[in-house]
């Protein structure tokens, strides 16, 4: 059964959680540059006598509530905010020139704060440990998931549970899904290179900017011809190409950018083998050179079916079966939660903020904002959550 008295202390106490999250939203800091941000969050936790270690990954924290029993799982919320000019015209709008809270951040933040009070409270009746972990830099290139699991600060940990806010579902409703949740991403530059050359005269030279339209059509149309559509999903997005500076002037390089997702780990590495191949073996038909560097990032998230379970039997128990939305579909997006499955099962669960046109923009749009209400609802569920787990 639910706990009355986790409800009772979000009753209680979740002005106090919506405060942090405003305080936080006012004050954003990009990634691995949270110093202001996690100190903040450190004092917020230790005036309720909770022992906070500092410098995960730099700037993060990481505490432990300890239980009757010496196993550990982890809740991980993030830290920092992205280079957004923020339009919301909150009162409590960002003060820092061209930086928001654009994905929620502060709301995860507060989240998993306010669910570190309530296991606090409750330490005695707590039955096993639970470590939180507020992450810096999940929207850096290299994440800050990476150090901390480089760091050792989950060696103990046997199963970790991150959160995510979604304005496409409505506040008081949670996102759920079994297996694939979001996808992988590795970023790719190509560069295509020739002597250069005049635009009056491309027989005479090798014209970069033809072969490079020729090798950019060939990525996009791979996926259809070497994967399933249906049993291998990806995506493959060139969102930057820069060639040439004058118009009757063949360049002598051209390069462009981009990245590709998929929720498979073998169809990630395919995939990396054959951007490359594509790339050269076109360049070279057509006599130029060509240079391809591909940077790996977040491996797909995959949701453990059994945590799935406990988290959908939990939301029905506190909140009723109605608050459960089965995800049809997993996220193109990617997330650095996902490194944590090289070390344990994890669980990404979806919030929904939606409450009216004001909270319903897109995540990392200018004017996004969210329905506060969604940080009692999302701390009562964690708080369950993390006690149920080791009763089941």
């Amino acid at each position: 059964m639910k706990s009355t008295a986790i409800h009772d202390w979000v009753k209680k106490r979740q002005d106090e959680w919506i405060a942090l999250r405003r305080h936080l939203h006012s004050f954003p800091e990009l990634s691995h540059k949270e110093f202001k941000t996690s100190q903040y969050v450190a004092e917020f936790l230790q005036r309720e006598g909770i022992a906070v270690q500092a410098g995960a990954a730099v700037t993060g924290l990481v505490t432990q509530n300890k239980g009757r029993v010496n196993r550990t799982i982890g809740l991980r919320c993030d830290l920092d905010a992205l280079q957004i000019t923020e339009e919301t015209g909150s009162p409590f709008a960002s003060r820092h020139p061209g930086v928001m809270h654009a994905c929620g951040h502060d709301v995860h933040t507060s989240v998993v704060a306010g669910t570190n009070v309530i296991l606090h409270a409750l330490r005695d009746n707590l039955p096993g440990n639970v470590k939180c972990i507020y992450q810096p830099a999940e929207e850096a290139d290299r994440g800050g998931a990476e150090m901390v699991i480089r760091e050792g600060f989950i060696d103990d940990v046997e199963a970790m549970f991150g959160i995510h806010v979604d304005p496409s579902l409505p506040v008081g409703k949670f996102g759920v899904r079994a297996g694939a949740m979001m996808a992988s991403i590795d970023f790719f530059e190509i560069t295509v290179r020739g002597p250069g050359g005049h635009g009056a005269r491309p027989h005479q030279t090798v014209d970069t900017l033809f072969v490079t339209s020729q090798v950019m059509n060939a990525l996009y149309q791979m996926h259809s011809r070497r994967f399933s559509a249906l049993e291998q999903p990806s995506v493959i997005s060139i969102c930057k190409i820069n060639g040439g500076h004058q118009a009757n002037v063949i360049p002598a390089s051209c390069t462009f950018a981009g990245t590709f997702r998929t929720f498979d780990d073998a169809v990630r590495v395919q995939l990396r083998q054959l951007v490359e191949e594509t790339a050269v073996s076109i360049s070279r038909a057509h006599g130029a050179e060509c240079e391809v560097r591909i940077t790996p990032n977040a491996p797909p998230v995959i949701n453990d079916e059994r945590l799935g379970l406990l988290v959908e039997e939990t939301i029905a128990e506190v909140f009723g079966e109605e608050s459960i939305v089965r995800l049809e579909h997993p996220m193109t997006a990617s997330e650095d939660f996902a490194y944590y499955r090289e070390k344990c099962p994890i669980y990404f669960l979806r919030l929904g903020i939606a409450s009216g046109e004001a909270t319903s923009y897109p995540l990392h749009s200018p004017k996004f904002n969210v329905d506060e209400r969604v940080i009692g609802y999302a701390v009562e569920l964690l708080s369950n959550l993390m006690i149920r787990y080791f009763e089941k």
